[in-house]
């Protein structure tokens, strides 16, 4: 009997200390109180990074999210000494794929791995993202302030980390946060032919060059897609750096889609004006359908795009004042008319010389 009670005790201390081996596993929750921790033991915490794409329909690039982490305070000194022997705080680095960022915003982990702490205090670290280098990813600007508070614990176990909390800011003073947001920022740019006058040939293709040219220290996709137009003559890709040409008639528009925010573009016709006797041509630019600049003599040169839907419309007037004298196409018409006019005429002469005698 004496045997199964000490049996019974030994299983329920292997328990205990199961339970106790789980819960160091855990990883520490952000801004909440965290099991305690030895020296076999490294806890982490989870941020969410949301990553958003401000115009539905584009498409992110594959992006490595990276953060540099400083180590600013222990208990408020601020001595290098100090700093130098804090315990390091890393993020890992975070990987998405193409098309992470949605119209909703995509929520991804961020981890960030704790040290083993040997002395209790408050640790305050900087945290702060390196700046991407993919064309149209916006890095998140924010200084944020991680603080961690150790303890003893009120016991024999050894210390705690009784808190971590993440600040958009000091953290003294700026509220606490569980989120770091990133976009993608990237719109439609689109060109449109008008031909008016009476003489403006409606079927007529006319050759449009349109370079991007990228922003600096920016890296692109190889090509983007372009729809629209219908000459077979026309790419169904444009690269940034190189000019292209399309050719358009009256009624058509092409459009150079997922082109990230910061590219600027130039759009110029051939000179119709000599050789073909169109007047120069007018370049309109809209920006989600609002008209920002208008140019009658000049090509569109180095407009940065960032709007969701930006327009460049040109226009080709050919026209001539019509001759209103007498022209060989109504000469017969007019001769049937002077021919029944004669004829009537001579009709009622005739009559009333009949009835005179």
């Amino acid at each position: 009997m004496m045997r199964k009670k000490i049996f019974t005790l030994a299983m329920t201390v292997l328990l205990l200390l199961g339970l106790s081996m789980t819960a160091l596993a855990d990883p520490v929750a952000l801004n909440e109180a965290t099991s305690t921790i030895d020296a076999k033991q490294q806890n982490t915490v989870t941020i969410t990074k949301k990553y958003t794409a401000t115009n539905d329909g584009t498409t992110s690039p594959a992006e490595t999210f990276k953060f540099t982490v400083t180590p600013v305070s222990f208990n408020g000194a601020t001595d290098s000494a100090t700093l130098a022997g804090m315990p390091a705080v890393t993020v890992t680095d975070l990987e998405v794929l193409q098309g992470n960022a949605t119209a909703a915003g995509t929520s991804n982990n961020l981890t960030v791995n704790l040290p083993v702490y040997s002395s209790v205090g408050i640790y305050v670290y900087k945290i702060v993202e390196t700046p991407s280098q993919n064309a149209g990813v916006t890095t998140d600007p924010t200084e944020y302030y991680l603080r961690v508070t150790v303890s003893n614990g009120n016991s024999t176990s050894g210390l705690v980390i009784e808190g971590v909390a993440l600040h958009a800011g000091d953290p003294d003073t700026k509220p606490k946060v569980s989120t770091i947001s990133n976009t993608y920022d990237a719109g439609t740019l689109s060109i449109s032919k008008t031909v008016s006058g009476n003489q403006g040939d409606k079927g007529k293709y006319f050759a449009v060059k349109v370079t991007l040219t990228a922003e600096t220290g920016k890296t692109y996709a190889s090509s983007y897609a372009v729809s629209g137009g219908s000459s077979t003559d026309n790419p169904t890709t444009i690269t940034v750096g190189q000019e292209t040409t399309f050719y358009l008639k009256d009624g058509e528009t092409i459009n150079i889609a997922n082109l990230p925010y910061g590219v600027t573009y130039t759009v110029v016709e051939n000179d119709y004006t000599t050789s073909e006797g169109y007047e120069a041509a007018t370049y309109s630019v809209s920006s989600d359908g609002t008209v920002t600049t208008t140019s009658s003599t000049t090509a569109v040169s180095g407009e940065a795009l960032n709007h969701a839907n930006e327009t460049v419309a040109i226009t080709n007037t050919k026209g001539t004042t019509a001759d209103t004298g007498v022209i060989l196409d109504s000469l017969p018409y007019i001769l049937i008319l002077v021919i029944v006019f004669i004829g009537v005429v001579f009709l009622v002469f005739r009559k009333r010389t009949s009835d005179r005698y």
